[in-house]
């Protein structure tokens, strides 16, 4: 479906709140993506940067006006698969 636009009629108040529902708690930022993760936000732009960490939505532009939201779900996987990598090698970056 990538690429694709999904259509929902947002003007059923069921559906719209349905869907807020859904982002507020599968859709995080980078400052609480830090803290699901166990990173500072440095570490975790990083992350990022070398795509261990990929962005779930992400609008166009530039420095801070680029929006960035991560999957929570996402970010849990990473986390447990970060610790256990971290234990082994001493380091995941």
């Amino acid at each position: 479906m990538e690429g694709q636009v999904m259509e929902i009629d947002l003007s059923n108040k069921t559906t719209k709140k349905e869907l807020a529902n859904w982002l507020s708690h599968h859709l995080v930022s980078k400052e609480i993506g830090a803290q699901i993760t166990g990173q500072t936000t440095n570490a975790f732009n990083q992350a990022v940067k070398l795509g261990h960490i990929i962005p779930f939505y992400e609008t166009e532009g530039k420095g801070p006006a680029k929006v960035k939201l991560y999957l929570r779900e996402d970010l849990k996987e990473y986390a447990s698969k970060k610790r256990t990598y971290n234990k082994k090698n001493d380091s995941l970056h």
